[in-house]
This record gives C-alpha cells, sequence and structure tokens, in this order.
C-alpha cells in the first residue's frame, strides 16, 4: 500500500516539475522522498526484504533525477549512487547504498540554489475595452433651387417709313387690262395677316390709271374692279379675294405696286 502512495506521489511531482530552480518544489520532493525512505527502512529493518527496498530506492532516485535539472551536483550524486549500487552483488548492500544516496539528495534539497531567482508571479492585465466611436452622420445640405428668371421679350423696333394720309407707308402703281390701262378702277387691299384694327384699303386710279395708297407693313389680298356705262369692263374672278390671284406684300417703307390683268 505504502509503494502504491509513494509511486502515485512522485508521479505528481513528475507532472508538475519544469526543472527549474522552485523552492516549494525542492519542498515536496524532500517530503516524499523522506516517505520513501520510511517505506525502505520498514521493508530493510522490519521485513528483512532487502532486495524490495533496493528496488523502492532506486525507482525513486531514478524518478527523481530528471526532476532536478536545476541540480547538477545533486543528480552527479544520485548517479555515483546507482553506479556503486550496480557494481554491488549483494542485495542488502544495494539497498543500504542506496538509502544513503537518498539521504543525500535530501540533504541536498534543503539547502537553496545559488543564483536561483524565485520568479513572481506574472500579473494578468485585462485590457481594457476599445471605445467604439460612432461617426456622426454627415449633414446633407440640400441645395436651394435655382431662381429660373424669365427673360423680358426683345423689344422690336419698327422703324420709321414715309407715311401717307392713312398713317401708313405709300404704296403706289398702275392698273393696266391686257395692256390697256384702266381709269376709275378700284382696287381693295385686304390684309391676311389678320392684324386687329387693320381695315381694308381702297383706292381708285385716275385718267392715267394710276393709284396711290397707305398701307401698314404685311400681307393683302387684291381686288380689282372697273366699270364703263354701267357694265364691268374687268373678268368677275378680279373681283374677288379668293379667285383674283393678287397678293402684295407690303414693306415697311414706300413701294410700288403695278396690276397688270389679262
Amino acid at each position: 500500500m505504502s509503494r502504491l502512495f509513494l509511486a502515485a506521489a512522485l508521479a505528481a511531482l513528475v507532472a508538475g516539475a519544469a526543472g527549474a530552480a522552485d523552492p516549494v518544489f525542492d519542498k515536496a520532493l524532500r517530503d516524499s522522498l523522506a516517505g520513501v525512505h520510511n517505506s525502505g527502512a520498514d521493508l530493510y529493518n522490519q521485513g528483512k526484504d532487502y532486495a524490495g527496498a533496493f528496488r523502492l530506492y532506486e525507482g525513486a532516485l531514478r524518478t527523481s533525477r530528471p526532476l532536478l535539472a536545476h541540480r547538477p551536483a545533486t543528480q552527479a550524486a544520485i548517479d555515483d549512487g546507482l553506479a556503486a549500487a550496480a557494481r554491488e552483488s549483494d542485495a542488502a548492500k544495494k539497498a543500504f547504498l542506496l538509502h544513503e544516496a537518498i539521504e543525500k539528495v535530501r540533504s541536498d534539497l534543503k539547502e537553496p540554489v545559488k543564483g536561483a531567482v524565485v520568479p513572481e508571479p506574472k500579473k494578468t492585465v485585462t485590457p481594457e475595452p476599445k471605445k467604439t466611436v460612432t461617426p456622426e452622420p454627415k449633414k446633407t445640405t440640400e441645395p436651394e433651387p435655382k431662381k429660373t428668371t424669365t427673360p423680358e421679350p426683345k423689344k422690336t423696333t419698327v422703324p420709321e417709313v414715309k407715311k401717307g394720309a392713312a398713317g401708313g407707308p405709300e404704296v403706289k402703281g398702275k392698273v393696266t387690262y391686257k395692256g390697256q390701262p384702266v381709269a376709275d378702277a378700284t382696287l381693295t387691299f385686304t390684309t391676311l395677316d389678320r392684324m386687329v384694327g387693320v381695315p381694308a384699303v381702297t383706292a381708285k386710279t385716275g385718267a392715267d390709271a394710276t393709284y396711290r395708297a397707305t398701307l401698314v407693313a404685311g400681307r393683302y389680298a387684291v381686288t380689282v374692279t372697273a366699270t364703263a356705262n354701267g357694265k364691268a369692263v374687268l373678268p368677275a374672278r378680279y373681283a374677288a379675294a379668293d379667285t383674283s390671284g393678287l397678293t402684295f406684300v407690303a414693306p415697311a417703307g414706300a413701294s410700288t405696286f403695278d396690276v397688270d390683268l389679262q
């Protein structure tokens, strides 16, 4: 039972050791070896089981050696003890030699390792959580609607022209029918531009078949009628605006419009 306990104790030390100078570890190993020493002494003295005591001591030393890398002198003492026991054939002497080696190890473990620095436990610093800065939303500035300026209509300046009796430019001309002058003929000028306030203008030819009239600049339909002794001397088609086929575009100034009927 004691052997199983000691083996478990040494296994725990093996699992937790890193071979570094650690006073806590050295004390735990020293205490474990004390238990091994006492159990081996019982086997040796009371049970006279020299071989069993030897095997217990040997196992403890071989298990402890790798854990003492920070104490090379102690490892050398273990090696010397194991080598001496290997050279001995008597089981009692072999057990006694390893007993002495265990005592040497326990004695060394009482002394601190020269130059050993016991490391302080590392402080765990919990980093502060990063502050998340939420950017302010950009302000959207709606552009002001452009003002639409309606341009003023351009003023059209009508150049001044020579005015006749009716207030418009003067138009003059001669009326002939088949090459012969037509006296006392009536000419009627009717606007085609639907100008408000512009009435039809009439003019009569004189004895020399010439006429004069005043017209506002624009387009006109022209009719011509003439009688002699109560009878029409011109074809009837010239008496209606839609059949006469006569038109005249009055300019902004004085002009001449001869009417040659056929």
